[in-house]
């Protein structure tokens, strides 16, 4: 699969907000290097490295390496449970997240920034990390500045899978599942790039998206973060730690007949979450579609 550098925008592209709408409205997305620095993240990467590695699926003394171990469902093992996202959490309700200043810079204006935080980890020969291309559902429907934080916990060389984007392709808005699955959508051209720790794409929940195979035994783990504009509404209510997790087993439940990935189903979760509705099957399945209103 051939893989091309996403373009980064620099320090002085940051100042320049004008030229920075202009990259974001053009390809969709941003990669900006260091946007964290190495403290930010560091009891969330620390503490998410030792699940995996008490699990045995990871060994850490050479990078975060597969073991060969069997993978279990990663969320049941409790890397979305770790005490670190729960004090992010509680930062983030009392503004003092190390996100907000970020989100605020990349997105050249004011930006919440949600509190469903969720943690991916990729590991090699795990089909439910290599994502057929899909556009997220946080929100559809609603008009405003929603966007996808997308930040590296380790590193990503360029090549050895990861997320994978179709730059410029917002512009033909949302698409229904059948085109989403159309092998020749980019042509398999997917813009990716090698990164680190700390390391930023942010991008519009419309650009086609999907996570990529492994080319190694590396781990990739990532950080997902919803931001919108100080100016747009939040959701109705917002879920975390225990609570999220019942709603998400509920909705993979209800979507098991359909043959959705685990990202498509975390998609479904948080665009129900975001209207505040109940996980019923009636409402899975307009989120499925991709005909569902929220109130």
């Amino acid at each position: 699969m051939e893989l091309s550098e996403l373009r980064a925008a620099t320090n002085d592209l940051l100042d320049d907000l004008e030229a920075l709408a202009g990259r974001y409205e053009q390809d969709g997305c941003l990669l900006v290097r260091g946007a964290l620095g190495s403290a930010a993240l560091a009891a969330v990467i620390d503490q998410a490295t030792s699940v995996l590695v008490r699990c045995g699926v990871a060994d850490h003394r050479c990078g975060l390496r597969w073991t060969g171990a069997p993978v279990p469902d990663l969320d049941d093992i409790g890397i979305n449970d770790i005490p670190a996202l729960d004090d992010l959490v509680h930062q983030i309700d009392g503004g003092s997240d190390p996100l907000r200043p970020v989100a605020d810079r990349v997105c050249g204006h004011p930006m919440h920034i949600w509190r469903a935080l969720h943690i991916f980890a990729a590991v090699p020969d795990d089909p439910s990390h290599v994502t057929a291309p899909h556009q997220d559902n946080f929100a559809v429907n609603t008009t405003g500045d929603y966007r996808r934080l997308w930040i590296a916990l380790t590193d990503i060389p360029f090549g050895d899978g990861g997320l994978g984007l179709a730059v410029g392709s917002h512009r033909r808005g949302r698409l229904p599942r059948r085109e989403l699955r159309d092998p020749g959508l980019v042509n398999d051209h997917w813009h990716t790039a090698s990164m680190e720790p700390g390391d930023l794409i942010v991008f519009r929940p419309d650009v086609v998206h999907r996570g990529l195979p492994a080319t190694s035994d590396r781990i990739r783990m990532a950080l997902a973060v919803i931001a919108s504009a100080t100016s747009d509404p939040l959701p109705h209510t917002m879920y975390t730690g225990p609570e999220n997790r019942a709603r998400h087993n509920r909705v993979r439940e209800l979507a098991a007949p359909l043959g959705l990935s685990e990202l498509e189903l975390f998609g479904i979760t948080a665009d129900l979450t975001r209207a505040g509705v109940a996980i019923e099957e009636e409402t899975v399945r307009a989120a499925v579609r991709g005909d569902y209103s929220p109130r």
